[in-house]
């Protein structure tokens, strides 16, 4: 069914809204004011989802972004959106989700990433018959592609050189992380004896040489302000190297409000935060479940000559308890966010403040409400860690009431 659609308002993932015949119909890669005819892909009972055949009228600002995947592979959502307005989209979003879900009037504002392209210092790359490239948005089919403007350009000649030597059995996966100078590489294979992770100099072209077990040999080292931390390919840390710096100041700005004696970081990674902060803390103990973030951690606080940071593997939920009395608790939990049982002990410990930094509105407005008889919203910050997609990071502070 092919249909004309005038776009009155874009949703939370940056599609636009129109209607047909009354029903919504959500339409990617469309854009404010713009006229297009659409093909109706699905149509269920409350609402449509149709992909543009022909753009009959255009918004003046659409930019023309160079990708010859996008809308494809489903890693860019917004890239056609000119980038003052991808702020103020998410802006705009933050605030009806806190609005419409939590109550809650709140005017963030948003810090801008440096870079807009080439920000992404880690990729996972699909293989299929010695092809590498992203999956089709909503499916298991895959783009082939030679490189992506999302990710680092060391990434883009790793990939180069990766399509040359596939060679690893079974191969099903690629994961890349780099720092700009170094490379980690880690093949995933459907027989876990051809896994093996490596870590490759810039220029480097030999990648079938396998690294050691040492934690050394298989991490490279990230700079974030005036700390180093070693990281894995897999372990969790922020893909926008210099906004995360930006974020992490924020949190320090927060914490420096007032004296703290003892910091949790609750699904503390690699230590990053811990590590950051450590300088304004009396003490920080840091909680996560990842065995090889953990170990991670523990490197960074030798790495940095930290003594007064502890880290304690396993899962958060059943490790604090309320016999912890710590002055503040920082959480940056996964987009699931906070469990229940963890939303409980903190209320049970309550800390005097609770730092949240979520890459997820919607669950970040589930827990401020959860917490919301104990705890007040004192101030929020956004963080574009994400140029040309919806996705968007927050900074909450929030006061013992």
């Amino acid at each position: 069914m092919k249909k004309i659609v005038e776009i009155v308002n874009l949703d939370h993932q940056g599609r636009g809204i129109g209607k047909i015949d009354g029903k919504v119909i959500f339409i990617s890669n469309a854009y404010l004011g713009e006229v297009v005819e659409v093909e109706v892909i699905k149509d269920n009972k409350k609402y449509m989802e149709g992909k543009v055949l022909k753009y009959i009228k255009t918004n003046d600002n659409r930019v023309n972004y160079a990708c010859p995947y996008y809308q494809k592979c489903g890693g860019c959502n917004i890239a056609h959106i000119n980038y003052k307005e991808q702020l103020e989209f998410k802006k705009n979003m933050v605030k009806d989700i806190f609005k419409r879900f939590c109550n809650i009037e709140i005017n963030p504002s948003i810090c801008e990433s440096e870079n807009k392209i080439n920000y992404r210092n880690k990729v996972t790359l699909h293989v299929e018959e010695n092809n590498l490239g992203f999956y089709e948005d909503k499916t298991n089919k895959l783009i082939k592609i030679d490189s992506c403007l999302l990710i680092n350009e060391i990434l883009n000649k790793t990939i180069k050189s990766l399509k040359k030597q596939l060679d690893v059995k079974g191969l099903k996966e690629v994961i890349l992380r780099t720092n700009g100078e170094e490379t980690l590489a880690k093949f995933v294979s459907n027989d876990p004896l051809f896994n093996m992770d490596i870590v490759l100099k810039e220029n480097d072209n030999d990648l079938q040489q396998e690294a050691s077990d040492n934690l050394k040999e298989n991490a490279i080292i990230f700079n974030l302000g005036k700390y180093k931390y070693a990281v894995t390919v897999d372990s969790f840390f922020q893909v926008n190297t210099k906004q995360a710096v930006n974020l992490y100041d924020k949190v320090r700005e927060y914490i420096a409000m007032d004296k703290v004696d003892t910091a949790l970081d609750l699904y503390c990674g690699t230590g990053t935060i811990a590590i950051y902060i450590s300088d304004i803390c009396n003490k920080v103990i840091g909680i996560e479940i990842n065995k090889s973030a953990i170990s991670c951690a523990n490197y960074n606080k030798k790495l940095n000559n930290i003594d007064n940071v502890e880290f304690i593997e396993g899962d958060v939920s059943n490790i604090i308890n309320n016999n912890m009395t710590p002055d503040l608790i920082v959480v940056d939990p996964p987009r699931s966010g906070l469990d229940n049982k963890t939303i409980s002990t903190i209320k049970e410990i309550k800390p005097k403040r609770i730092i949240y930094v979520s890459c997820n509105p919607i669950t970040l407005v589930r827990d401020i409400n959860k917490l919301n008889e104990d705890y007040k919203l004192n101030d929020i910050e956004l963080f574009d860690m994400f140029p040309n997609t919806y996705h968007v990071e927050s900074v909450c502070l929030l006061n013992l009431r």
